[in-house]
């Protein structure tokens, strides 16, 4: 929003003299994108895995959890805009994003990342780790990380989904989403998603989740108005 004032100074009863106009007014007007992610059919149970090793810092048994359910709602499913943008909001390169290896798991499980961002990767056990991205768009990392030691630090350019992997831990395993713009959200405990401020146009609207894979769709986005469009995934036998 701008903000400006009018000014006049009097000369004499009959004349002014113009001296400046700045008027508030809105610089950009983008729509909104909303929707509700659901899933049709029932989802498996969590799955619980043995730990063979460490088991002092580890513990014995861990438990998938990826994939959360509530009444047909589905939590932590990545929306977003797929393709460059020419206009409306800028990715935020300046705040890192951490990832930590804690307890002998990745702590976030899911990490969605601007392209570009610093990707930090802690180790606050007190054992050895290894790190590494199974990556394809972005040159893949293989990297071991001693207890105490300082953080890894990645820059990952360019937008995909990057699964994460301990060689050493097999059991860790979690999700890096690299975003090549700023429209991007996660869907909540309702299965509610919203991208706001994006720029009139045709987009492409892209769903992910690790369990469940991708589902595309087509949204028309108008100044000022908000496009309502809902996923649906299908759990298969």
């Amino acid at each position: 929003m701008r903000f400006g004032i009018i000014s006049l100074i009097l000369v004499n009863k009959f004349h002014f003299i113009f001296i400046g106009l700045f008027f508030a007014a809105p610089l950009y007007a983008g729509g909104t994108i909303q929707g509700i992610v659901t899933l049709r059919g029932n989802p498996p149970p969590a799955q619980r895995r043995a730990i063979v090793s460490e088991h002092v810092v580890c513990g014995t048994r861990h438990t998938d959890d990826d994939l959360k359910v509530d009444n047909g709602h589905i939590e932590n499913v990545v929306v977003y805009l797929e393709g460059p943008m020419t206009q409306g909001k800028a990715l935020n390169l300046n705040e890192p994003k951490v990832v930590e290896q804690k307890g002998c798991q990745f702590v976030p499980h899911l990490t969605l990342l601007p392209a570009g961002a610093p990707l930090l990767i802690k180790n606050s056990d007190g054992i050895l780790h290894n790190f590494r991205t199974l990556s394809r768009a972005n040159p893949p990392q293989n990297l071991s990380q001693m207890a105490g030691g300082p953080p890894l630090r990645l820059i990952l350019e360019r937008p995909e989904v990057i699964e994460l992997a301990c060689d050493l831990h097999r059991w860790m395993q979690a999700w890096v989403v690299v975003m090549g713009n700023a429209y991007y959200a996660l869907s909540d405990a309702a299965g509610h998603y919203q991208l706001t401020d994006v720029p009139a146009g045709d987009y492409r609207l892209v769903s992910w989740q690790e369990r469940l894979g991708r589902m595309d769709k087509r949204v028309v986005v108008h100044e000022g108005e908000v496009a309502n469009q809902n996923f649906i995934f299908v759990m298969k036998p």
